[in-house]
């Protein structure tokens, strides 16, 4: 079962006493799924990056937001952490074997001397790979607020929608965060974590001012701290938290170092707010009768951390749609989904990958419109 299967029910849908020709109906039929079953999901193997886990983190004692007690908080990732002194296991040889093992290692470094220096020249030519970095996962909700000037001639359309981002700090941004707010300035307002999504919208034709941005919460500035109640309860791949030291053994043979508790974990939550206009190549060989995507396609553009985007699943639905402000009175908006990947790698001169969010609006045109 792929990512966008568990998350294409995409929408927490209110009800409003304006809902003209049903159009909340059928999107609530076709992104929430049946209001009356919950959907039941198949575990993915914990070590896919898709999978819906918390990534790679560590546990550590830092103080509290709060209460300022030192605590076990889980952090996420950025960079391996230096590994912990393990004492590898000794096989010591019997007194009787010293002299066979002599005999043996003369006779054995005979044959080896011939072949030591082909495998230095190979050892050249091969490039090291370098380890994989940590999987820092964020997860994402979104509300589209407004859809309007669909222009079939210039092939473009305006939107305005918020993006909601949750993920863990790491140690350094939790410590730089609580340094900030107790310090005699108390600038908060202005703290920002070392990462955060940069995203890069590749249909953009012109933005909206002042959007994009970040929202400024009063007292509490673009980045907020908070702990998420029930994370993990709904949907989730493996409540194991396993030791960055175990990264290279296989998930099956993993000794797990803890459970997962949301009470351990404060998450950095921001919203972006979106207005822009987008372009999107129509296909109108069945106009009137034709269906439409009108796709926002957004790229995160950060090299030195590996994400992946995730639905933000506290509840079974994580996003909405409102068409009370949207102006297309040409076309029913039937359904939307949102997609999570990564970029083809084929396609950058680098062979680099970047992660992929793509929301889809699905329309359908009004054929009466033009014929009557």
């Amino acid at each position: 079962m792929t990512t966008e299967q568990k998350g294409e029910e995409a929408a927490m849908i209110p009800k409003y006493e304006d809902d003209k020709g049903g159009i909340m109906r059928r999107i609530s039929r076709a992104v929430s799924g049946a209001p009356d079953k919950s959907p039941e999901y198949q575990n993915w193997p914990a070590d896919h990056p898709y999978a819906y886990t918390i990534g790679d983190v560590e546990i550590r004692e830092a103080p509290d937001l709060k209460t300022g007690k030192m605590v076990p908080l889980i952090f996420g990732l950025s960079e391996w952490p230096k590994p912990k002194l393990r004492l590898p296991e000794v096989n010591l040889p019997r007194a009787g074997d010293k002299n066979k093992d002599k005999d043996g290692d003369k006779k054995e470094e005979k044959k080896d001397d011939g072949g030591k220096d082909k495998d230095k020249k190979k050892d050249k030519k091969k490039k090291k790979k370098k380890e994989p970095k940590p999987v820092r996962k964020i997860f994402v909700s979104f509300k589209v607020k407004r859809v309007s000037d669909i222009d079939n001639v210039e092939e473009q359309f305006r939107i305005k929608f918020h993006l909601y981002f949750n993920w863990l700090p790491t140690y350094k941004e939790y410590m730089s965060f609580l340094k900030t707010r107790d310090s005699e300035t108390q600038e908060i307002y202005n703290w920002e974590p070392r990462w955060y999504p940069h995203l890069e919208f590749m249909n953009q034709i012109e933005t909206i001012d002042p959007f994009p941005r970040w929202e400024e919460y009063p007292d509490e500035g673009k980045f907020r701290l908070q702990k998420l109640k029930g994370f993990f309860d709904n949907l989730c791949d493996d409540t194991h938290l396993y030791h960055p030291d175990d990264r290279n053994t296989p998930y099956a043979d993993r000794i797990s170092a803890d459970e997962w508790d949301w009470n351990m974990a404060y998450f950095i939550r921001a919203k972006y707010d979106i207005e822009m206009e987008l372009s999107e190549e129509l296909e109108l060989q069945s106009f009137p009768f034709d269906c439409q995507d009108l796709s926002v396609i957004m790229r995160e553009n950060t090299r030195d951390i590996n994400i992946s985007f995730l639905p933000e699943m506290r509840k079974t639905t994580f996003g909405s749609i409102d068409p009370r402000y949207s102006v297309i009175d040409e076309w029913d908006m039937e359904s939307a989904r949102i997609e999570f990947g990564a970029s083809n790698a084929g396609s950058s001169r680098s062979s680099t990958t970047y992660p992929m969010i793509i929301l889809r609006l699905k329309m359908k045109r009004r054929w009466q419109v033009f014929m009557w």
